[in-house]
């Protein structure tokens, strides 16, 4: 034992009890350095452990570095798709559609040479619902807000052809030609006045929404997706092609969002619109 070593190496001989102590010091000491040479070992980083992950690690972490250093992707697709008068199925469905989207504030506006665009807010008074009575004093109030913001009165070939532009088909059309699910989350329209050839005013309507796999949280009314679609009609003032009133051809693109509120990505939108594509 400790106690008989440390006799022989002084030459003094301990006396029992004093041996016993000597003795239980020792151990005390002892199994307390053990124990802390344990701990410090087992609550060693891993990378110390294992050189194979402090390699993958390091390589992850330069992966990371070059991610981030690559510049965001402005656009990502685009092209057009031909619209017609079968795309839209029943013509009360689709003032259903666009009642509804009024009345949720989904339908913004844009006059000519106007910076940004403006949600076209119901009157106090118009009612929510989709029978026959709540459609009319709607769209009443939505020509009335149309005419009030572009600063000119929609003929009602215009008007007749702008309607199914306010509803998800154009842009359900538009993903069908990419090969994407079905889904426009945050959808907005957009009734925009631009500046034709030889001064005249022409008539645009734009959606704008969320697609992709959709991110976790938010509410359902905020979810958002890693890209936005904006499709942007042909000029609705034209005259229509005679064979069909509701014929159309519409320039679409996706662009990877910056944002997860889409009212904050229709100034990029509204500044270029997809009719810019070859």
């Amino acid at each position: 034992m400790v106690a008989s070593f440390a006799a022989s190496l002084l030459g003094v001989e301990f006396a029992p009890k004093n041996a016993v102590i000597i003795n239980t010091l020792a151990v005390v000491v002892v199994t307390a350095i053990v124990v802390r040479i344990v701990v410090l070992f087992t609550n060693a980083p891993k990378a110390s452990l294992d050189p194979t992950s402090a390699v993958l690690a390091a390589a992850a972490a330069g992966s990371a570095a070059l991610a981030s250093a690559a510049p965001p992707v402005a656009q990502l697709s685009g092209g057009r798709v031909a619209l017609k008068t079968k795309h839209f199925g029943d013509p009360s469905e689709t003032r259903r559609d666009v009642g509804r989207a009024f009345c949720a504030k989904a339908i913004y506006c844009q006059a000519a040479g106007a910076p940004t665009a403006a949600p076209l807010l119901p009157p106090s008074g118009v009612p929510p619902g989709v029978d026959a009575e709540a459609l009319a004093v709607q769209f009443k109030a939505l020509t009335e807000a149309l005419s009030a913001q572009l600063g000119v009165e929609l003929p009602p070939t215009a008007l007749q052809r702008l309607w199914p532009m306010l509803t998800v088909n154009p842009a359900l059309e538009a993903l069908a030609a990419l090969g994407e699910m079905p889904s426009v989350l945050q959808h907005r329209f957009i009734v925009q006045a631009r500046q034709g050839a030889g001064g005249a005013v022409a008539l645009h309507a734009l959606t704008l929404g969320f697609v992709g796999m959709p991110l976790p949280g938010g509410a359902p009314h905020q979810k958002s997706a890693p890209n936005v679609l904006i499709v942007d009609s042909p000029d609705l003032s034209a005259p229509a092609p005679a064979e069909d009133p509701l014929a159309y051809e519409l320039r679409y693109s996706v662009r990877r969002a910056q944002h997860k509120n889409i009212d904050l990505e229709m100034p990029s939108a509204l500044a270029s619109p997809p009719s810019g594509l070859p």
